[in-house]
């Protein structure tokens, strides 16, 4: 998978990669990506979560937090903030911020919340969900989604594509995100 990261992050021209799920015990060898350099990491057995910059990329700052299981990683380049959120399937929706969060007003917020709400594709809205688009509304993020993408994730359990995988701009941004969902890693 670190081939296909790399070819990827090459291809799109990517400045940050945050990768959520990495499942990566601390006995394991820390993930690489051609190109790229591992600027945070939360490592964990069965969740896990990086974030990657171009190698020439300036980091003013990177902090984490990791309350109730909830994985987040903000890092500042320039004059944008950019936060990778992973929130376990069972552990409620309780935001704990590393305190660079609001450092800058432009902000992009992503991740694999494990939520469900009508605005990004499911049938209806859990108490998470819920929560989620209070915490949004809160912190003037505005929900990128499209729902003429296909699924950001396929169930094979279940058969069927769902959309965990959200993201938000500060609202000065929104005229100028959009959301992109490319095909599949292999073996993921």
């Amino acid at each position: 998978n670190q081939d296909i990261l790399s070819e990827f992050c090459k291809n799109t021209k990517c400045e940050v990669l945050c990768i959520q799920e990495t499942h990566r015990d601390l006995t394991a060898a820390r993930p690489k990506v051609s190109g790229m350099k591992l600027i945070a990491e939360i490592p964990h057995n069965k969740h896990g979560s990086a974030v990657f910059v171009r190698t020439q990329t300036i980091v003013s700052s990177v902090e984490t937090t990791n309350v109730h299981g909830i994985e987040i990683i903000t890092t500042e380049i320039g004059k944008c903030t950019i936060t990778s959120v992973y929130k376990p399937p069972n552990e409620p929706i309780i935001f704990s911020p590393p305190t660079n969060f609001q450092s800058e007003a432009n902000q992009l917020v992503l991740g694999d919340f494990n939520s469900h709400s009508l605005l990004w594709g499911y049938a209806d809205s859990d108490a998470n969900g819920d929560a989620v688009e209070a915490w949004a509304k809160t912190s003037s993020l505005t929900l990128i989604h499209d729902p003429k993408l296909p699924p950001s994730c396929h169930s094979k359990v279940w058969k069927r594509g769902y959309n965990p995988d959200i993201r938000f701009s500060s609202n000065n941004l929104e005229d100028r995100c959009t959301k992109v969902v490319y095909g599949p890693i292999p073996k993921t």
